[in-house]
C-alpha cells in the first residue's frame, strides 16, 4: 500500500515545493512594490524592470517544477 501511494507523495511534495516557492516569490513582489511606492522614478524604472524579470523567472521555475 505503502509503495502505491509513493508516486502521489512524490508529486504531492513537488507541488507543495512549487507552491512554497510561489508564496516566496509573492513576499518578494509585494516588498518590491513597497519599495517601489517609496522610491524615486528613477529608481522606480530599474526596480520594475528588475521585478518583471524575477517575476518570469519565478514563474518559469514554478511551471517547470509542476
Amino acid at each position: 500500500m505503502l509503495q502505491a501511494s509513493t508516486p502521489l507523495l512524490r508529486s504531492e511534495a513537488r507541488l507543495l515545493q512549487a507552491q512554497t516557492r510561489l508564496l516566496q516569490a509573492q513576499a518578494r513582489l509585494l516588498q518590491a512594490q513597497t519599495r517601489l511606492l517609496q522610491a524615486r522614478p528613477e529608481v522606480l524604472r530599474s526596480e520594475t524592470r528588475l521585478l518583471r524579470s524575477e517575476t518570469a523567472n519565478m514563474l518559469q521555475s514554478t511551471a517547470e517544477m509542476l
